[in-house]
């Protein structure tokens, strides 16, 4: 009966409106943010509800049929032709936070809804109200997008645009459309590098020590490259001291505590943010001279054979005869390890053994010494083994390096040329000499403070830094 398929073209009319084909219907031919709001915010839109059930009514009444059956496509176009003539009313609140791609395509569909409307004083509110949405969208946006505003229309826009007739209206929206077109919508812009000016972005700094670094980013608006006079920077540093000066120079100043800081960087475009936050790590560790400066134990008693050289007035004494940071900072300061006489032949191997252990117990020594400065004993130890290794294994490939026609006396006197020497060839400012000419003199010394710089930077590594 004609009853029964008028019931049943309701429900396919009800069917329709819950459906995926509604939904695309409205996003290609509106726009993808109005079918997103209406399927959030619709059931709570007194538009929509109207429009539902006059659809209902000329659905059960055939109007949307063809050869007598329901035409959901007959449907669709009558809905989105009502949606789209009653456009502002499913924004109430404005247009939000819509790409500038959709703010230009729900004006146009406003401005052929208002044009549509016979009533000339509903047509003009309806120019009014639509372009006065179309700018409280873009002052939202902030920046260049809102400064284009104020250029087309003044400061007070809404004032302006109350006053305009329809054409005037539509002729200055096209303008700033046009324009904002041309400054492009940072919410879809696109960061394609980003450089900290951090190598690696992780940084280690010393205690009260500052650094800058210049930042530099890409930002795309499609293929086209935004101007870097566009580009800012934010920063959250938490407790570390860190500033933006210059628009793009990361300015950073250390304190007085050891730390691992992340700081996070955004990149904006006329104050909007592009692309994900980036981070750098910042680790701040003591600086050496605040460490060397308050240790508190230099001992000893294990140091008779390790004698101080290049520091006048004190030559050939214990190396714990004078403190711990006045021995490093006197930056010429030499360690002689071992020295004999007569070391030809086999003997040879013996003393370069015997300096591999001084160095061991130089190392030890260093150790006790540090260790009362507020380092990790147990990470200092590690660092130790693993330098004093390192500069056994350099004693050992200079073992037989030949110092032929050089008597005691410039054997002593070219210990710091051949440190230099081994310094470029194995990282250790570190002297093995042998002179065969004469007195067979064994000499090995050790350059004080590369030793204890070594010692602690392999120290920072191990822990972190």
């Amino acid at each position: 009966s004609d009853d029964y398929k008028g019931v049943e073209k309701n429900i396919q009319m009800q069917e329709l409106f819950t459906g995926e084909d509604f939904y695309n219907a409205i996003s290609v031919n509106i726009c993808e943010s109005a079918a997103e709001n209406i399927k959030i915010n619709g059931r709570y839109l007194n538009v929509l509800s109207d429009i539902k059930n006059e659809a209902l009514t000329k659905a059960q009444n055939g109007d949307f049929d063809t050869n007598g059956s329901f035409d959901q496509q007959a449907a669709l176009n009558w809905i989105v032709e009502q949606i789209e003539i009653n456009l502002a009313e499913f924004y109430p609140n404005g247009f939000g936070d819509m790409s500038l791609s959709e703010l230009n395509t729900m004006y146009d569909k406003l401005v052929e809804a208002a044009n549509k409307q016979t009533d000339n004083d509903i047509s003009k509110e309806q120019h009014i109200e639509a372009a006065t949405q179309y700018c409280d969208a873009l002052v939202s946006k902030s920046g260049l997008l809102a400064q284009a505003v104020t250029e087309i229309f003044g400061d007070n826009y809404a004032l302006k645009i109350n006053g305009m007739l329809p054409g005037d209206i539509i002729k200055k929206v096209t303008e700033l459309q046009m324009k904002a077109l041309e400054i492009g919508d940072p919410t879809t812009f696109t960061l394609t590098s980003f450089n900290s000016g951090v190598e690696n972005n992780t940084l280690i700094l010393e205690t009260n020590a500052s650094s800058s670094h210049l930042l530099s980013a890409t930002v795309n608006n499609g293929n086209s490259i935004i101007d870097s006079s566009r580009v800012t920077y934010a920063i959250d540093a938490g407790s570390l001291n860190c500033q933006i000066t210059n628009n793009n120079t990361l300015s950073i100043q250390a304190g007085t505590t050891s730390g691992v800081y992340n700081v996070k960087i955004s990149v904006l475009v006329d104050g909007v943010q592009v692309g994900d936050v980036q981070t750098i790590q910042i680790k701040v560790r003591q600086n050496n001279t605040d460490i060397i400066n308050s240790a508190t134990t230099w001992n000893g008693a294990n140091s008779e054979h390790l004698e101080i050289y290049n520091i006048g007035g004190i030559e050939g004494q214990q190396v714990t005869s004078i403190g711990f940071a006045d021995l490093y900072n006197r930056g010429d300061a030499t360690i002689q390890l071992h020295v004999a006489m007569d070391c030809g032949g086999d003997k040879y191997n013996d003393q370069i053994n015997l300096a591999k252990e001084r160095i061991l117990q130089l190392g030890n020594l260093v150790v006790e010494a540090l260790s009362t400065a507020g380092l990790d004993k147990n990470i200092l130890t590690q660092a130790a083994n693993n330098v004093v290794q390192r500069y056994q294994g350099t004693i050992d490939s200079v073992r037989h390096k030949d110092n032929s026609g050089k008597h005691a006396s410039n054997m002593i006197g070219n210990i710091s040329k051949h440190m230099n020497e081994n310094r470029e060839s194995y990282g250790h400012r570190i002297c093995v000499g042998w002179d065969t000419d004469g007195d067979d003199l064994f000499v090995s010394a050790v350059r004080f403070r590369d030793f204890v710089d070594d010692i602690l930077a392999e120290y920072w590594s191990l822990a972190g830094y």
